[in-house]
């Protein structure tokens, strides 16, 4: 077992990650035209309220300190699969769209576009 020095440590807070500092954004927060995140595409990891789902972790490209975390939604997960980590990314949003194929044709979805630097 260490023993403890009479020397004074020196604490600071960790900071960083996806908690604390983090944006969350949901496609429900914005509107049409908005970018919901830019900066580096550090992965997905499962939502905290949904499993099945995915959000997606972009770090600022000048502090990766500074994360936003973009709930996905609509055809967002589609087009994040094109995306490796550590790739530039812009996400931006384009409002609601009816889907005209499939089990939900008529039904409204979030739409997005993603573009890599």
């Amino acid at each position: 077992m260490a023993k403890q020095t009479e020397a004074k440590l020196e604490f600071k807070p960790v900071t960083g990650g996806a908690q604390g500092s983090a944006t969350f954004v949901r496609a429900a927060q914005l509107k049409a035209g908005d970018i919901a995140a830019e900066g580096i595409y550090a992965g997905s990891q499962p939502n905290t309220f949904n499993k099945d789902k995915s959000d997606y972790r972009i770090e600022d490209i000048k502090d990766s300190s500074k994360v936003t975390i973009v709930n996905g939604a609509g055809n967002l997960g589609f087009q994040m699969s094109k995306v490796n980590p550590g790739d530039i990314v812009q996400i931006l949003y384009n409002g609601k769209q009816k889907l005209t194929k499939g089990t939900f044709a008529g039904k409204e979805t979030h739409s997005f576009t993603v573009s890599k630097a």
